[in-house]
């Protein structure tokens, strides 16, 4: 759900621009946790590491010499490890197998090792014969879960979704998804400048859309306020998938210092919290 601007870490540098803000933070100034956390990697010779805030979720990124090499890194604020960059032979066997399948004649550029609410991924970039660079995420037995593509490797029926919405804007990448059926994440600037990124179906239905809380309903901002209290909202996604005989929007937030999903119906009533 909304969950997929965490799910492959290195997209959210294409998707999330708009809503990030960069620091630099020196080591002795990071947050304690992370400290220990880097110590615990056994990294030595760590740099300043660049304090990252992403639509309300900070992270901490930086580049730590572990195992012998240097390699770039990301903590969240407790310390917690959201991925580290590894060699093509730190990766599981199935992982490698995959990568030289879909790599092919085109080259390595890098790999990154995620973690999201205990799974674990690896996240690809590659250039292609054209010398285009492209990403996907791999996870651990082998499986290839998304795929940035290009609109003409898309169904007709996606193209003519996607075109139509992005209107006289400018497409920027397209991500396809295979963990529940396919569908295609896209990411686009419409014609005013305003970010633009919502969700296609296989058969080209239209199924979500990002959207701000200003974008919503009175009745629904009073229902997220309330759920969230002196919280913070992340994201709003409008999906057009029925729940409960309504078409919701799905809220990402934070609510006492922790990720809090629900959903509001149309008008302000609350269908409660998803995993």
């Amino acid at each position: 759900m909304i969950a997929r601007c965490i799910l492959a870490w290195f997209f959210c540098a294409a998707i999330c621009t708009a809503e990030e803000s960069r620091s630099t933070v020196a080591f002795s100034a990071l947050p304690a946790a992370v400290q220990k956390a880097v110590q615990k990697l056994g990294g030595t010779d760590a740099a300043d590491f660049e304090r990252v805030e992403v639509e309300g979720e900070v992270s901490y990124d930086g580049e730590i010499t572990a195992s012998g090499r240097k390699r770039e890194i990301s903590f969240g604020e407790d310390g917690t490890l959201l991925s580290i960059e590894l060699a093509f032979n730190e990766t599981p066997p199935a992982v490698q197998k995959t990568v030289r399948a879909v790599i092919g004649a085109g080259g390595l550029v890098s790999i990154y090792r995620t973690f999201d609410g205990g799974e674990t991924g690896y996240d690809v970039t590659m250039t292609g014969k054209d010398g285009q660079e492209r990403a996907f995420t791999v996870e651990e037995n082998g499986t290839v879960s998304s795929t940035e593509v290009a609109l003409a490797e898309t169904p007709a029926a996606v193209q003519k979704t996607v075109t139509g919405q992005v209107g006289a804007g400018k497409l920027g990448t397209i991500t396809k998804y295979s963990d529940e059926g396919i569908t295609y994440d896209v990411e686009a600037t419409a014609a005013d400048g305003r970010t633009q990124e919502f969700s296609v179906g296989y058969d080209g239905k239209m199924l979500s859309i990002k959207v701000t809380l200003e974008e919503t309903g009175a009745d629904v901002q009073k229902t997220i306020r309330g759920q969230i209290g002196t919280g913070k909202v992340v994201r709003i996604d409008k999906s057009f998938e029925m729940r409960k005989k309504v078409q919701p929007y799905e809220v990402e937030a934070i609510k006492d210092g922790k990720p809090f999903y629900f959903s509001v119906g149309p008008n302000g009533r609350f269908l409660g919290v998803d995993e």
